[in-house]
């Protein structure tokens, strides 16, 4: 673990979570995200999670905020308006300010344990493969305890392994990938903010085939790109490195690079989801579009 982690760990468990679990109602309190993963930096904030028997007050917030020091209290409830009771939580930043210019950033999410109880039937019993709840499951099982660890655990086990139904299916809709021959046409067209996005989502494609392959829950949002493919057993050589050398390679290397890397991909499916026909998926990555000069049929 680093020293970024470090600190912040030692915050969350010394001076912020005993705050928070003193109050009537808290029943767990995990740290998320980087600081929680051992992978924080100079740029981190401290992410936490609130579990509730019943819903805190406004008032209740804005009160452990200012008993905490912390300032400039933004709240986002946003998440409220969903219809769907798991999906529901109070959001809310703020600032702990140091002993100089300095300020860390607090990030604390409040949740009911019934929602968290629900999130956890929707996907491992009613197989639902909502991204976020997918998110959600995969953030507890790295979270890191800091009140009621048992409660915790009994979250981060229950949701397990990925339910296979839901792996295939991350896999299933993740095969088709842009073909190869796609970036070289946008790179001559000089068309840079599409093909850097195109060459971004391909490879997030590919990481959601690997957390299938693997039936581990993908994270929304593709960070710390090293370290999570590093939890994958399953993976092609070195994925994670050659991912990231294609956003820089020239687009005629990145081309067939892509090519190779996606084969390889595929291979793993052939040999870990045999029931699932990777052959359109290849087909579509083989194939090139002629690159017209000249009308193909005479013109008067």
């Amino acid at each position: 673990m680093n020293h970024a982690s470090r600190w912040r760990q030692s915050l969350a468990r010394q001076s912020i979570a005993p705050a928070y679990a003193a109050l009537d109602g808290v029943e767990a309190i995990a740290l998320v995200g980087d600081s929680a993963r051992g992978l924080a930096d100079g740029w981190s904030d401290l992410d936490l999670v609130v579990f509730w028997r019943q819903a805190p007050s406004l008032e209740t917030r804005a009160q452990i905020v200012e008993a905490l020091g912390g300032r400039a209290w933004v709240v986002d409830d946003a998440a409220l308006r969903r219809p769907d009771l798991a999906l529901q939580h109070r959001d809310e930043t703020w600032w702990l300010p140091g002993g100089t210019d300095a300020a860390l950033k607090v990030d604390v999410r409040h949740t009911l344990c019934i929602a968290m109880d629900r999130l956890l039937a929707d996907v491992v019993e009613r197989q639902q493969p909502d991204r976020l709840k997918l998110a959600q499951l995969g953030s507890i099982q790295q979270a890191l305890p800091l009140h009621g660890a048992d409660r915790i655990a009994g979250w981060a086990d229950g949701a397990g392994r990925c339910p296979e139904a839901i792996a295939r299916r991350l896999v299933e809709d993740n095969l088709r990938l842009f073909a190869p021959w796609t970036f070289e046409m946008l790179a001559e067209r000089e068309d840079g903010l599409l093909y850097a996005r195109n060459l971004a989502d391909t490879l997030e494609r590919m990481l959601l085939v690997l957390h299938g392959l693997n039936r581990s829950y993908p994270p929304l949002s593709p960070g710390h790109l090293a370290a999570t493919v590093a939890a994958l057993p399953l993976a092609p050589t070195d994925f994670a490195r050659r991912a990231t050398a294609l956003l820089a390679a020239r687009p005629i290397d990145a081309s067939r690079r892509l090519g190779l890397l996606a084969t390889e991909l595929y291979d793993l499916v052939d040999a870990r989801m045999p029931g699932l026909d990777t052959r359109p998926a290849r087909g579509a990555l083989a194939g090139r579009r002629p690159r017209l000069v000249d009308s193909p049929i005479p013109l008067g």
